[in-house]
């Protein structure tokens, strides 16, 4: 029993320090994953990006980590009425893992977006998203220990009386997102987006169905909605430099956290398209009764023609500091973007 509980004590510390959800230091460079009306919003013909998350790497002998992969293109809706309208397809694969117990979640979305034009010339625009996903969860007994498995002078050797669940549990798991984006002149650009995830409120207990005296008895457990928001300006200082502030804010259930930061853009090499990224940001975390600030979160990223590639690192200040000994999470993203095609559709990279 003393296993199970070291594993849901550390599950639900990371949960709770990421307002309870899987989640991305460099959201922007895994759009798909903070909204489905971005599905579509790039510059190019297609969009493909990875991301890879590891938290407590010299603290546990096999660390959280989490990865995610996504893909998604645009399609120019026909009618005359409806020329600038666009349709945006998408599709997302996370897995996150929790080593020793074996712990591991596999989740794949199908998502789409449309894009409606509220401008003369899609200096603005609105779009709507839908995510449709299915997720499971599984675990492995191979490595747990419990009290009644002990027998003096051999160790935990004896089997064990508990009555242990299926070891996975799959779900059905949807979203919905709104994104507002607008274009004031080449120098200035705003975007802003509110979405909910988990509205079906899925159960997720691995206690699906237990038999009570011939009597099947389900266990909710449902998972929480959550509701993120973020907003974010894209301003030019010069013809080669940017500055682009934004915050992004989840909340679900009794938890809430906010990410205020700056990022700065220096365009260089104008024949090979090259930009140099650097930012800052902050994390301020509300769980239960108190609120405070989690982490300092430092970002750079490299630009090349059409990849890019982020490295983030997230210092924790709170008092998750003094229990994993001052360790922090690395983050580490690829992009890649197809042709350039037009610019009536933008999205942050970063």
């Amino acid at each position: 029993m003393r296993s199970i509980i070291v594993i849901f004590c550390l599950c639900s510390l990371y949960w709770s320090t990421t307002a309870q959800d899987r989640f991305f230091t460099q959201y922007y460079s895994h759009a798909l994953s903070l909204n489905p009306a971005l599905a579509g919003t790039m510059n190019g013909t297609f969009r493909v990006n990875a991301a890879f998350r590891q938290q407590w790497s010299t603290v546990l002998q096999s660390p959280y980590s989490t990865f995610s992969a996504a893909a998604d293109t645009r399609i120019k809706v026909s009618p005359n009425h409806f020329k600038n309208d666009q349709i945006g397809v998408g599709v997302v694969f996370t897995h996150d893992q929790f080593g020793y117990y074996d712990f591991n979640a596999n989740a794949l979305a199908l998502i789409g977006a449309y894009h409606k034009d509220i401008s003369a010339g899609f200096e603005q625009s609105l779009s709507v998203g839908f995510q449709l996903g299915i997720e499971q969860r599984a675990t492995s007994y191979n490595n747990f220990t419990f009290q009644d498995e002990y027998l003096l002078g051999t160790g935990y050797t004896l089997a064990t009386a508990e009555n242990l669940p299926e070891n996975q549990r799959a779900f059905m798991d949807l979203a919905l997102g709104i994104n507002y984006r607008a274009e004031f002149d080449k120098a200035t650009q705003f975007y802003a987006g509110v979405s909910i995830w988990h509205f079906n409120q899925p159960n997720i207990s691995f206690y699906a169905n237990i038999n009570q005296i011939n009597n099947p008895t389900e266990v909710q457990a449902a998972l929480i909605p959550r509701y993120s928001a973020h907003m974010g300006f894209n301003l030019a200082m010069s013809e080669k430099q940017q500055l682009s502030p934004r915050i992004l804010i989840n909340a679900q259930g009794d938890h809430l956290s906010a990410l205020p930061g700056l990022n700065y853009r220096f365009d260089f090499d104008d024949v090979h398209e090259s930009s140099f990224h650097i930012g800052m940001a902050s994390r301020i975390v509300k769980n239960f009764d108190a609120t405070g600030l989690d982490a300092i979160i430092l970002l750079a990223a490299f630009g090349r023609e059409n990849y890019k590639i982020g490295l983030s690192y997230d210092a924790q200040v709170n008092d998750i500091r003094n229990e994993f000994d001052g360790q922090g999470t690395f983050e580490l993203t690829l992009s890649l973007t197809g042709d350039y095609e037009s610019e009536s559709l933008f999205c942050p990279e970063f």
